[in-house]
Formats: C-alpha cells, sequence, structure tokens
C-alpha cells in the first residue's frame, strides 16, 4: 500500500507584498535619501552658482562654444540650444548625474536581490508566507518610486530658478527633471534582469554597468560620427529630450517600455530558475591554484582582476577625451580664473592642465585607491581573510600585501594617465618634454589618493562594520564640499586643506613639497594606526 503526499505548488504571486515593501523601505531609507541629497543637492549648488559664474553673457558663450566641441559633447552629450543657464546646467550635469543616478539604483537593486540571495538572508526571509515575486516587486516598486521623486523634484528646481528667459522654460526644466528620472527607470529594469541572469551579486553589479557602459559607448560614438546611432542607445534617448531646445517629451514612452520590458523579462526568469541559482552559471576554477594566486598579494590582484581592467579602460577613455578638449576648456578656465580652488594658478594650457584637467583624474583614481582598499573588508566576511591568516601569513604581513595592490596600481594609473594628458599638452606646445610634465604633475597625488585609502585601513583595524560606510562618506563629502565651497565662496584657506587641493597645481605653480609631506604623514599615521587595531580585533567582526 503507498500514500500519496501532495506537494504545495511554489508560490508565483505577491504574497504579503506590503510586508516586505515596508521592510525593504526601512532597511534602505538612508540610502534613498543619500542618494537623493547628492543628485538632487549637486544639481541645485550647480544651478546656483553657474548664476553667479555666468553673469556675462560673454562668459557664458565662451561655455557654449566649448560645450559644442566634438570631443566635449561626445562626453556629455550635445544640446541644441545651450545659449543659457538652464543649456549650461545640462551640459555639466546631466550625463554625469543620469550616470550616476542610473548606476546607484543599480546598486541598491543588487543589494536587496542577489545579494540577498549570496548571503542567505533572501532564504530566510522566504520561509514567511512570502509570493516568489515578493522580493523583486518591493525593489522595482521603491527604487522606481527613488528614481521618479528625483526627476520630479530635479525639474521642480531648474524650474524654479529661473535660469532662462525663453517661452518654454518651464517646459525645458520639466523634460530635463523627467529624462534624469528615466535614466534612473533604465537602471532598475537593467538591474531587475542582470539579478535574475548573474550567478553573484559582483557578477550582477559588473554586467549592469558593463550594459549601461556599452549604452554610453554608442551614443558617444553616434555623437562623434553618425547622429541616427544616438537613437540606438537608451541613453541617447534621455539626451534627445533636448530640453529648451526641441522638447521632445515622447522620447520618455520607448524609455518607459524598455523598463518595463526589463521588469517582465525578469519577472518571468524568476519562476524559471532555483533560490540562489541563475540562468548563467558560475565559471569554475582550475583544479589547483596557481604560483600567483598563492601569495597573498597575488590572490588580492586576481579578486580585483575584474575592477582593476573596468577603471583602466574608464581612465584611458575619459583621460583621452579631456586630453582632446584641452584648448577648447583654456578660455573657458581663462574666464573663471577667480573660481575658489583655483586662486593663483592664472590662465593659459598650464592652468587648464594643472588647475582643472589633472586635479579632477586624480580625484577619480582616489575613488578607485577607496574601492580596491575596501575589498579588504569583503574578503573578512566572505571568509577569505581568516582562511589566509590561519596559516603562515600574518595578520599585518596580509594586510599591507593586499594594499600593495591598490598602492601599485594606483601608481601605475596616474602615470597612464599623466602620459595621456602629457602627451596632449605636448601636441598643443610642440614640446615633447611636456608628457614628463603630465606624468610628474599626476604622481605628486599619489598621498592624496592613499590617504582615502588609509582612512578605510584606520576603520578597518578599529570599527570594521563601519569603515566601509565611513570611506565612502569621506569619498562623497569630499567631492560635495569642493562643489559646495565653489558655490559658496568658502574661503580658499578652508578649501586648501582638501587633499586635492593641497597638493600643488603643477605645471601652472610652481612644486611646494611641504604639503606633499603632511598628507603622506596622515596617511602613513592612519595606515599604522589601523594596523594596530586589526592586530588586536577579533577575526572576523
Amino acid at each position: 500500500m503507498s500514500t500519496a503526499v501532495a506537494v504545495a505548488p511554489q508560490r508565483d504571486g505577491l504574497h504579503n507584498l506590503g510586508v516586505y515593501l515596508r521592510f525593504t523601505a526601512r532597511r534602505n531609507w538612508v540610502r534613498f535619501l543619500v542618494w537623493f541629497l547628492i543628485i538632487v543637492g549637486m544639481l541645485w549648488f550647480i544651478v546656483y552658482y553657474y548664476q553667479q559664474l555666468f553673469k556675462d553673457p560673454k562668459e557664458l558663450q565662451v561655455f557654449v562654444d566649448t560645450a559644442r566641441s566634438p570631443s566635449l559633447g561626445s562626453m556629455v552629450g550635445l544640446l541644441s540650444n545651450p545659449a543659457s543657464i538652464g543649456g549650461a546646467v545640462w551640459s555639466k550635469y546631466w550625463m554625469f548625474g543620469s550616470l550616476m543616478l542610473s548606476i546607484g539604483v543599480l546598486f541598491l537593486m543588487t543589494r536587496n536581490l542577489r545579494a540577498d540571495e549570496d548571503q542567505g538572508r533572501a532564504e530566510l526571509v522566504r520561509s514567511y508566507p512570502l509570493g516568489i515575486h515578493s522580493r523583486l516587486a518591493s525593489s522595482v516598486i521603491l527604487m522606481s518610486a527613488l528614481s521618479v521623486v528625483i526627476g520630479v523634484l530635479s525639474g521642480l528646481i531648474v524650474a524654479a530658478s529661473g535660469v532662462t528667459d525663453a517661452a518654454d522654460a518651464a517646459t525645458g526644466s520639466w523634460i530635463l527633471g523627467l529624462s534624469m528620472g528615466a535614466m534612473g527607470l533604465l537602471g532598475v529594469g537593467v538591474g531587475a534582469l542582470v539579478n535574475e541572469t548573474s550567478p553573484s551579486s559582483a557578477a550582477a553589479n559588473g554586467t549592469g554597468v558593463a550594459v549601461i557602459g556599452v549604452f554610453y559607448v554608442i551614443r558617444m560614438i553616434g555623437d562623434l560620427q553618425a547622429d541616427w546611432l544616438v537613437y540606438v542607445s537608451p541613453l541617447g534617448w534621455g539626451e534627445k529630450m533636448d530640453p529648451w531646445g526641441a522638447n521632445r517629451w515622447w522620447l520618455l514612452l520607448p524609455i518607459v517600455g524598455l523598463y518595463a520590458v526589463l521588469c517582465l523579462a525578469a519577472w518571468a526568469l524568476q519562476t524559471r530558475r532555483d533560490l540562489g541559482d541563475s540562468l548563467a552559471r558560475a565559471r569554475t576554477g582550475a583544479d589547483h591554484a596557481s604560483g600567483l594566486t598563492r601569495q597573498v598579494w597575488g590572490l588580492g590582484l586576481r579578486l580585483q582582476r575584474g575592477s582593476i581592467i573596468g577603471w583602466a579602460v574608464g581612465l584611458i577613455v575619459f583621460g583621452g577625451l579631456l586630453g582632446s578638449v584641452m584648448k577648447a576648456m583654456q578660455e573657458l578656465l581663462a574666464g573663471a580664473t577667480n573660481m575658489p580652488g583655483l586662486a593663483g594658478v592664472g590662465a593659459g594650457l598650464d592652468a587648464t592642465l594643472g588647475g582643472l584637467l589633472i586635479p579632477l583624474m586624480a580625484l577619480a583614481v582616489g575613488v578607485f585607491a577607496a574601492q580596491s582598499s575596501t575589498t579588504l573588508r569583503t574578503d573578512e566576511a566572505h571568509g577569505v581573510l581568516e582562511s589566509q591568516v590561519a596559516g603562515g601569513i600574518g595578520r599585518v604581513s596580509w594586510a599591507l600585501q593586499r594594499l600593495a595592490v591598490t598602492a601599485v596600481t594606483a601608481v601605475v594609473f596616474l602615470v597612464v594617465v599623466g602620459l595621456i594628458m602629457g602627451s596632449s599638452y605636448a601636441s598643443l606646445v610642440s614640446d615633447s618634454s611636456k608628457v614628463g610634465v603630465g606624468v610628474g604633475a599626476m604622481l605628486v597625488y599619489l598621498p592624496s589618493c592613499l590617504l582615502l585609502a588609509s582612512i578605510f585601513v584606520l576603520g578597518f583595524g578599529w570599527w570594521p562594520r563601519f569603515a566601509v560606510t565611513v570611506t565612502w562618506i569621506v569619498v562623497g563629502s569630499l567631492w560635495v564640499f569642493m562643489i559646495i565651497g565653489m558655490a559658496l565662496n568658502i574661503p580658499q584657506w578652508v578649501l586648501d586643506l582638501m587633499p586635492f587641493n593641497a597638493i600643488p597645481k603643477i605645471p601652472a605653480v610652481e612644486m611646494d613639497w611641504r604639503p606633499v609631506l603632511v598628507i603622506s604623514a596622515i596617511t602613513v599615521a592612519c595606515t599604522v594606526v589601523g594596523l594596530i587595531g586589526f592586530r588586536r580585533r577579533n577575526i572576523p567582526t
């Protein structure tokens, strides 16, 4: 005699969606607030700052001429009517803000979806009576709401600021805001799909950023060579909404349509995979570890390989594009020599290179150094640290070898970007010796870049649970504070305390080793104190 056992079918609905929505909102409200303040706050400061900077129509015309150059337009997009404060704000911020928002919501989607599966939290919450789609739906709803709110308030800020006297001023302002919100929805859709197809949270983030990067490159090639190619990229659709120009509001519809298709595809795929599994299988490793990965620094380099390659490509591309518009930006900087943070650098190509382009690229390398150093905490959370220090390697030696990967890679990045900038500079002045000037000017920023990594090491040693968060708060605050300083005329001596402002802006000014030595001493002190704490605390913590 046999007994039949009935197996309950897997839930395929939205059971207890409201409960999980509240849980997700409570878990992420601080991150929502931070992203809102960064995106909308930076837009407000740029609007205010440009209203103060471009009171003279001649200075605005110089900016317009620069923004219309093919090289700069390929980076930030082309606007048919940039001859207003609103057009200047769009050229300065739209592309950067849209990319930042789309990638930000992509990372938030991964944190609440694939990362929870990797850490076992998804399995825990699914033990509650929860519909199979409730987790996905809650993330899509909340991240979409964040994007829409940011877009609407961005449009409201620009409209209320009176950035243009044109008859369609309000329409253009709202189109600018809604196009930014639409790019956030694009990030939500891409995030929903890659979290279903990727085998890990890191793979989901990498794939998602790669997809958005492809959209950006297609749009960039279109702006440089063939206008029709811009319409192949969703980023191009947002660009071609063209506020204060064509005002193509209807291009919002295909963006929303693509967002809906991506979310529906993720919905369909979710019913066809097991929890914790993915459609794309994780690649299996070799049977035996190579000689490189048997070393602490070699394993660290291998774990960061994808990130390092991505950073290298990005820095080379953007360094080349900035170098190509150096001459065009010379006139723009010459008309803004009274800007806080650039006092004393003068005008000309030296000021353009040393006062504007090199500090910007050095800050990007500093962000890499911060991101690379935080992998120490990631490896502790994933058990890599515990398994290695259980052998013959000491804690301090482990940390120093991993940090050496960060430092050496940062040096390589600074040299490569310096070669690119120096070559552009040398071609403009017909002096090949200027290539070395570019490399030297970049390497001077090495202590400032490593200072961001040392701040993490300090927290990693004594307050490991908060180290990553504090590090990114410092990086974000540094960026935002520099913008506030430029907009609110904070005293020069205060701005000079910023690590990337304190460094001499070679070749615009003479070399001064004092700030370099001071920042180097602070970097070493933070690192030593952090390693002392790391040596004394429990692992993992």
